[in-house]
């Protein structure tokens, strides 16, 4: 069951009791298994912000802007394109009880957060390996 929760600018959907809040941006993945013990899973997710001249997670894009001599704190971003961000994942199962996770990712700012920064919004790009072993 869905609901429309006014004043809050999000689309919140109930499900048994729980409320979870839809983020708006688009997600797409594509995945293959080339072996049993393996898959590799490529992800892009559109993100963008729930509302405008709001904090972003945490207060996150708040920042001081002058105008002759007045200076004004200014929280969130003016447009909603946050970021676009490509995800490429590699799974391998190593026996029953170990496993393998590695993946590589890469951000490219979106034109809220370019339009916040003087100069070239910089690329995020991270990576990480996990190794998982039950007993």
């Amino acid at each position: 069951m869905r609901k429309d929760h006014r004043g809050l600018g999000n689309r919140i959907k109930v499900v048994h009791g729980v409320h979870q809040l839809e983020r708006p941006g688009a997600r797409a993945r594509l995945a293959s298994t080339p072996t049993d013990r393996d898959t590799v899973t490529l992800r892009y997710a559109h993100i963008r912000a729930n509302e405008l001249s709001s904090p972003v997670q945490f207060g996150q894009a708040t920042r001081v802007e002058t105008s002759g001599s007045t200076v004004n704190v200014v929280s969130g971003v003016v447009d909603a394109h946050l970021a676009d961000d490509i995800f490429l994942e590699y799974n391998r199962i190593i026996n029953p009880n170990t496993f393998l996770t590695a993946g590589v990712s890469v951000s490219f700012p979106g034109k809220g957060i370019r339009e916040i920064i003087d100069g070239e919004a910089p690329r995020w790009l991270g990576g990480f390996v996990n190794v998982v072993v039950s007993f």
